[in-house]
């Protein structure tokens, strides 16, 4: 008999997550629990990362299942004030955090989390290897590299 887990993980301004996997296997001898944590953490963890769906595989590498994010209309309000905040930050321990309402405090946690799953954004700049003048620029903002008179008539 086939074994499948099915159910909304939880409502987000009338958009619903659907979930759905197949428990008859392996890793779920025992017990679902442990498997089913594991995966629930993998979705929430793409979905922070901004992913609206995807594959499940269990810890041994079959193909299980998928989820989904259905209502792609959704908003986030700022936690701290209410604000729309979609397009701004998902702080860990916090919530999503509008720019105004973003404190030191949860910039340092938003990037230190970001770094862990994104750190090929944060490779580190290359060194400064020569001279950036641009006499354009400088002409451009009315000063340069001649330190004569100058006429502006």
């Amino acid at each position: 008999m086939r074994k499948t887990v099915s159910f909304t993980m939880y409502k987000l301004n009338m958009a619903e997550i659907r979930i759905i996997y197949q428990i008859d296997n392996a890793a779920f001898d025992e017990t679902p629990l442990p498997e089913t944590k594991r995966i629930l953490n993998e979705i929430t963890e793409a979905m922070s990362n901004g992913s609206q769906g995807g594959l499940i595989q269990d810890i041994n590498g079959n193909g299980i299942g998928a989820w989904v994010i259905e209502g792609g209309d959704e908003t986030y309000p700022c936690v701290k004030c209410g604000k729309d905040a979609t397009e701004d930050y998902l702080v860990p321990e916090v919530g999503m955090t509008c720019d105004g309402c973003m404190t030191d405090a949860d910039l340092e946690a938003w990037h230190a989390h970001n770094k862990l799953h994104n750190p090929e954004s944060y490779d580190e700049e290359e060194p400064w290897t020569g001279d950036a003048y641009n006499p354009s620029e400088d002409e451009e903002f009315g000063f340069g590299r001649n330190d004569g008179p100058r006429d502006d008539n």
